[in-house]
């Protein structure tokens, strides 16, 4: 009976250890490939946003496996912008629901490296990277302020973080860790790829919307 037991617990214990070394494998694997780097991204918030005339300082280019997928940038000198590529929109249209439930964690999940200045943790998961996204659903840990469905999407909020999910698999795909402030993730689609953009205020100016920021461009 003991050693029936023994043996039970060592192939526990063997595929417990097993599991956790590959997991911190896989982790690896994914976080080597993501490189932050101070050049200018291949693509462009002027042409993502269709505005020129913004003025625009890139801080620093986020790529991964070789391709940059995001970048973190200041506007007009007075707003704190970050994108993500997330991959192809399958419809039309994109589609984003909110949720009353948090996602299911998922273990490949990728954290960028923190901005300390401005506080934004975020993270990714790169296992099905790019998506190809028939919709989406977001849980937000806070309060929703308001959402703007015009051109495109934008939830403006005050909260911890915000996760979402693609195509109706409950499970966290991307996601921020953001200071209780209020600030906005947009979605935007550029040659039939979806962006995500978080807008928040730069040091001591007052936070504006994505599209508050468009309008006050286009009267400057």
């Amino acid at each position: 009976m003991k050693k029936k037991l023994f043996l039970i617990y060592l192939f526990v214990g063997l595929t417990v250890i097993g599991y956790l070394i590959y997991r911190t494998a896989l982790f690896s694997k994914y976080e080597n490939k993501l490189i932050v780097s101070n050049s200018k991204p291949n693509f462009i918030l002027e042409d993502l946003l269709n505005k020129h005339n913004m003025k625009v300082v890139y801080l620093k280019s986020f790529n991964y496996d070789k391709k940059c997928i995001g970048f973190d940038a200041i506007v007009n000198n007075k707003y704190y912008i970050k994108v993500t590529k997330l991959g192809k929109l399958n419809n039309a249209h994109f589609i984003l629901n909110k949720s009353k439930k948090d996602f299911i964690i998922n273990y490949e999940i990728t954290p960028f490296p923190p901005d300390v200045e401005v506080q934004v943790g975020q993270y990714f998961s790169f296992y099905d990277f790019p998506f190809h996204i028939n919709e989406a659903k977001y849980y937000l840990d806070g309060k929703e302020l308001k959402r703007i469905d015009d051109h495109f999407t934008e939830i403006v909020f005050k909260g911890n973080y915000i996760n979402f999910s693609f195509n109706n698999r409950d499970k966290k795909d991307f996601g921020y860790l953001t200071p209780n402030e209020e600030m906005s993730v947009s979605f935007v689609l550029y040659n039939n790829e979806l962006y995500a953009i978080n807008t928040k205020k730069y040091k001591n100016y007052p936070f504006k919307s994505l599209h508050s920021l468009l309008s006050e461009n286009s009267q400057e």
